[in-house]
């Protein structure tokens, strides 16, 4: 399964072109990404830990993200996640809610990616 979305999230990087014409580039490689994927299935067990080892994830996949220009990074925490998880699940118990605490859980990660400029590589 790790593999299976190595690929996928390198095509949809692959795929992303932005209005100059650059392409972002995944550059983390299959085994990484799949030792990333046991331990997120490992880390359920902890109860709690799973929102630490995803923000963690986040971070290794997004620093590896990149295009020629840009870099990404996350900022997110494992206790911001773990919060508002709970929050999530228990408002979501309402049924009628769900969509709205998906679309919050999302707009938390998304609002927690951070793009800067690479810097100029020091020429000799």
């Amino acid at each position: 399964q790790g593999f299976v979305y190595w690929h996928l999230y390198r095509w949809v990087c692959a795929s992303v072109v932005s209005t100059s014409g650059t392409r972002l580039e995944f550059t983390g490689g299959p085994w990484p990404y799949m030792g990333w994927t046991v331990l997120q299935i490992l880390s359920i067990f902890t109860v709690i830990g799973w929102a630490w080892v995803q923000t963690a994830f986040l971070r290794w996949q997004l620093r590896r993200t990149r295009t020629p220009t840009l870099h990404l990074g996350f900022r997110g925490s494992g206790f911001g996640l773990l919060w508002r998880a709970v929050g999530a699940t228990a408002t979501s118990v309402l049924i009628l809610p769900l969509p709205w605490m998906v679309a919050y859980m999302y707009r938390w990660m998304i609002g927690n990616i951070e793009v800067h400029p690479t810097p100029a590589q020091v020429t000799r």
